[in-house]
């Protein structure tokens, strides 16, 4: 049975959360189903959709903070959408979303159920508005870590409520192992001899790109004067992080690259891959593209990193905001190249049996099962997810 399903999600840039609202879209697809996705209109993902031709619906605002008329347009949307019979089920990864496809469920009084994905580790507040959204607005729950699920999911927010943990996967057929681009290091201006840490994650405080700045200056001291960072990403933390480089004298170990739709053919460039988050992430998709790609990956110990990666086993675990740690971690790889080959397969075998994408996309259609059956909203649903495949 064909499935209609509609992502939403508010973000305007792109990142781990609009690849996986990207490629969800596109398995559902491919397995027969009807994907629709909406967005902002200048979003990212809505430019996303136009180009892989996938239905959008690009009139919402989702807008923060308090714009009562943005958000009153985006409900008589949302609840005209429900009203339509054009939709099975509505999948939201955000709070902007969230609330407003919640509200026009209640609205319109639809059956038609809704999941959430939460993507990253920001707490919950334990309030009634809280609990009546995820509680009685909200069909089923899922979170990209079991970390998440145990401290922050819990309480009389989430009390009885279903939740479902998937780690996000990866599509092990384009991430893998490649002969290194030589023309990146061309583009960039970078040293033949130079070691290159990727860091691929949003330029914003939450994912500590300040602390490997620290950590460059700290293996700089060392006498490690090859590495260079590649950031590849977009945000706003980038006039702050090339002051502090200044200030650290380093500004010459590192590269902006801006977002860019080529990550694998940089990251092929790259020596070893570092994660340096401090908040919100919980299970990164670029860290695991790296890994597939068999690359040593240093990361930290917040939210469901640890999750990812085993220290010492398949890659290094240090602690969150602590630039003295991870240079340690760093010069461990630079010192040990059979180390740090020897992590890096180990990294391809993890994803491998743990963290693919066909997997995720599995789980997260039994999810879609658990949700239409408690909805009632589509009575034929029963064995329709193995018919899928």
């Amino acid at each position: 049975m064909s499935l209609r399903i509609l992502l939403t999600d508010f973000h305007r840039v792109g990142g781990g959360q609009v690849e996986y609202v990207l490629s969800l879209a596109e398995q559902l697809r491919a397995a027969g189903h009807e994907p629709a996705i909406a967005a902002r209109a200048d979003s990212r993902l809505a430019a996303e959709c136009r180009e892989r031709e996938l239905r959008l619906y690009d009139a919402f605002y989702f807008s923060r903070g308090m714009r009562p008329l943005e958000f009153w347009k985006d409900l008589r949307r949302a609840s005209r959408l429900l009203r339509s019979d054009v939709i099975d089920l509505v999948h939201v990864n955000g709070s902007q979303d969230h609330w407003v496809f919640a509200l026009a469920r209640w609205r319109t009084r639809s059956r038609i159920p809704i999941v959430r994905t939460r993507h990253n580790t920001y707490r919950v507040r334990k309030n009634v508005t809280n609990r009546i959204l995820n509680r009685s607005l909200t069909t089923r729950t899922i979170t990209v870590c079991q970390w998440v699920k145990e401290h922050r999911l819990i309480g009389p927010v989430f009390e009885g409520h279903p939740i479902d943990v998937i780690h996000n996967g990866v599509d092990l057929e384009h991430f893998v192992e490649v002969t290194p681009d030589e023309t990146v290091r061309a583009e960039f201006s970078l040293p033949d001899d130079a070691v290159v840490i990727g860091v691929v994650a949003r330029l914003v405080k939450e994912k500590g790109h300040r602390y490997l700045v620290e950590a460059l200056a700290e293996l700089a001291r060392r006498g490690h004067h090859r590495v260079h960072a590649l950031l590849i990403g977009e945000g706003t933390e980038g006039a702050e992080l090339l002051r502090l480089a200044g200030e650290l004298g380093v500004v010459d170990r590192l590269t902006f690259t801006g977002f860019r739709s080529d990550v694998r053919r940089l990251v092929s460039a790259c020596d070893l891959g570092v994660l340096p988050s401090i908040g919100c992430d919980t299970s990164s998709i670029a860290l695991k593209e790296m890994m597939a790609m068999k690359k040593p990956v240093v990361t930290t110990d917040h939210g469901g990193l640890p999750e990812i990666v085993d220290h010492g086993v398949d890659g290094f675990v240090v602690p969150a905001g602590n630039g003295l740690a991870l240079a340690d971690a760093i010069e461990r790889f630079l010192t040990d190249t059979e180390l740090s080959r020897r992590l890096g397969e180990a990294a391809r075998e993890k994803v491998e049996s743990v963290f693919t994408r066909e997997g995720a996309f599995a789980a997260t259609l039994e999810s879609y099962r658990h949700a239409l059956e408690s909805s009632s909203s589509v009575s034929s649903w029963a064995g329709s997810a193995a018919d899928a495949h």
